[in-house]
């Protein structure tokens, strides 16, 4: 789940947020992901929804809980290693 790649709709409907809003905080860099060669369109990762809602405090979607939860034990698990 981690590496699925989102379009900035699917991220919305995720984050109960609007697309434009996605859309603005793509532009600003606040969340991270790429654009499609020649074209507008935006591509989000999964792993940068995450960092987006742990960088901000975000609420974790329901439905995101357990995948957000693995990653937040592994992203924690790799901060305690020497």
């Amino acid at each position: 789940m981690i590496d699925k790649i989102l379009t900035t709709t699917e991220v919305a409907k995720l984050l109960t947020l609007s697309p434009n809003t996605i859309r603005k905080l793509f532009d600003a860099g606040e969340i991270g992901g790429f654009r499609i060669p020649n074209s507008k369109h935006r591509r989000i990762r999964m792993i940068d929804v995450f960092r987006f809602i742990r960088g901000n405090d975000y609420p974790v979607p329901e439905r995101l809980k357990n995948d957000y939860g693995a990653y937040s034990a592994r992203l924690n698990s790799s901060n305690s290693q020497p």
